[in-house]
């Protein structure tokens, strides 16, 4: 019968072999063996507790190492030799989204206030109706006309000033 150490040693071994296969592209840019005693060094120092209440798995410390490795990269406690190739980046990148460090969120989309939604249209307005439709638009809306008043200086126009020059 397996003790829950053997289990653990037996996942640990099987997840170790597991993540230099997959990150071979990238442990190329890298000095193996620096890179490997700071993986380990950093799950010794930083999960032992989670490594003492958490069931041993494969993907459980395949986890861990992804989590080693990304922390340790971005802190540069490890620096590559050598340029990290495309397929190296795509490693780091997949292990990014898994867990989610370092992983690039797309922004939230900004909520606008209604004074925004307002210059937005305006502006949106000012590019693509004509003098007539707008001026229809100010007759109906006094938030418009006031919103449009206070941006007029600010708005590209197209249309040509009559200057008068004394003496001509």
């Amino acid at each position: 019968m397996n003790t829950t150490a053997e289990n653990a040693a037996k996942y640990g071994i099987a997840a170790a072999n597991k993540w230099w296969s997959d990150a071979r592209e990238l442990v190329a840019s890298f000095d193996r063996v620096a890179l490997e005693n700071a993986i380990v060094a950093w799950i010794k120092l930083n999960k032992r507790d989670e490594i003492a209440s958490t069931a041993p798995s494969t993907d459980f410390y395949y986890g861990l190492m992804n989590e080693a490795f990304l922390v340790l990269y971005d802190t540069e406690t490890v620096n590559p030799e050598f340029p990290i190739t495309n397929l190296g980046q795509s490693f780091i990148d997949q292990i990014r989204r898994a867990t989610g460090i370092g992983a690039q969120l797309p922004a939230p989309t900004p909520v606008l206030t209604p004074e925004q939604k307002l210059e937005t249209e305006v502006r949106s307005d000012w590019r693509s109706l004509s003098s007539k439709q707008i001026k229809l638009k100010m007759q109906n809306n006094r938030l418009y006309r006031e919103c449009l008043n206070r941006l007029a200086p600010e708005l590209d126009s197209s249309v040509t000033q009559h200057v008068t020059i004394p003496g001509a």
